[in-house]
């Protein structure tokens, strides 16, 4: 069976790394992929004309393939025009695979259809608020028209779509996909080898990263983003007591929009609590860039609890809650919806409402004094990494390949 993927390739990308893996694991399988890669800098300075002869030669040369299998994200299909103009650009890529007789068409989707978000709209003027539903209500439609359509009960067999979470598959559902072509595959894990945490180890760990030995060390992971709750830990890291500490492990996406949080927000923050609240905090805090995958190792060492304080956000699955959960070390996180769905079925992790700075400083401090929930966290979140490896999940989606 041969496999063509359409995805970011060889670049610093949560999808890139997510099809990575997942080729490596398909590859264990006897399955041959190829991959067409998304080069966003290339497209960053497209036209749209160009980008239609880009990807339209995509089309032509998946042709010689039994699979097409894309990694959907809405701004891969874009490129710098208005954001608007994704919708059909893609539902035409499907139009023209449509034609290819015999073929599936397998996409993930990473983030769930342009809808309206109601935290934001909650706080808008009135205004706003309608405008902003005007704008919703005109997206969902393009995508029911363009997209949703391709993956109706009606729709010829070869479609299918593959989210993350039920509550992806249920938005989904209401944006015009039958539910016969639509399955729910959870995100992989990579099964890494535990780390021998002794408390040696985890002592020149924190002395390596001139960090105070008997230091409680809390740490983020993950690119900087402006949903991943910096401000809700930070605030929470100033009600903590003295010997509490906390890493931001990583630096800005190299691809980010303009208006994504960057580290300077980051420091600007520690100094505005530092300066009008009298917080003295700078001195815990370690905020480190980017680091190279074997300093996390050290990072991950010198960690007593992993955490994922997100805002409420439209994604299915995070990488990064991926890797703290493999690494061995206790982890909380926010009730967003794609995270308490994981926790449903794991009870892998402690959770907290999102934006509560001192809820999650409190869980913090439940965490340190109870040794044997740390245990327990870390045993059940090794059992779901376990269950959802990549080799799992290669298994679930080449049963998707084989034809109806």
């Amino acid at each position: 069976m041969k496999v063509l993927h359409l995805s970011t390739w060889k670049e610093v990308c949560g999808i890139a790394e997510y099809t990575k893996n997942l080729v490596q694991a398909l590859n264990g399988l006897g399955i041959e992929n190829e991959v067409f890669p998304i080069r966003r800098r290339d497209m960053r300075y497209m036209s749209l004309e160009e980008m239609e002869a880009h990807f339209t030669f995509f089309c032509d040369q998946a042709q010689g393939f039994d699979v097409v299998h894309i990694q959907h994200e809405h701004g891969f299909f874009c490129g710098p025009h208005p954001f608007h103009n994704a919708i059909p650009f893609f539902g035409r890529i499907l139009s023209r695979l449509e034609k290819n007789r015999g073929q599936r068409i397998i996409v993930t989707f990473h983030t769930e259809p342009v809808l309206a978000d109601p935290n934001y709209i909650r706080g808008l003027p009135l205004k706003d608020k309608l405008l902003e539903r005007t704008k919703a209500a005109y997206l969902t439609w393009k995508w029911h028209r363009h997209i949703g359509r391709h993956f109706q009960k009606k729709s010829r067999q070869q479609f299918q779509g593959i989210v993350h979470s039920k509550q992806s598959r249920l938005k989904m559902l209401e944006s015009g996909f039958a539910p016969e072509r639509l399955s729910v595959i959870e995100h992989g894990f990579p099964v890494r080898k535990r780390l021998q945490h002794s408390t040696e180890a985890q002592t020149d760990a924190k002395r390596a990263l001139g960090i105070p030995e008997h230091a409680a060390v809390m740490s983020i992971f993950g690119f900087v983003s402006t949903y991943k709750g910096y401000d809700v830990a930070i605030r929470a890291l100033a009600r903590l007591p003295e010997h509490c500490y906390l890493i931001i492990a990583g630096g800005p996406h190299p691809e980010a929009d303009p208006g994504e949080k960057t580290i300077q927000d980051v420091l600007a923050l520690i100094e505005h609590l530092e300066e009008e609240e009298e917080f003295e905090i700078s001195h815990r805090i370690l905020v480190t860039g980017f680091v190279p995958f074997e300093m996390l190792d050290t990072i991950h060492m010198a960690t007593d609890i992993c955490l994922a304080p997100y805002l409420p956000s439209t994604i299915s699955a995070s990488g990064a809650l991926s890797w703290a959960l493999s690494s061995g070390k206790p982890t909380i996180a926010s009730k967003i919806s794609a995270f308490r769905e994981l926790n449903e079925t794991a009870q892998c992790l402690l959770m907290f409402q999102p934006v509560a700075p001192l809820e999650l400083a409190w869980q913090i401090l439940n965490l340190l004094e109870d040794e044997n929930l740390q245990h327990e966290l870390v045993e059940r979140a090794a059992a779901y990494v376990e269950k959802y490896s990549w080799d799992a999940i290669a298994r679930r989606v080449s049963y998707l390949y084989k034809p109806e």
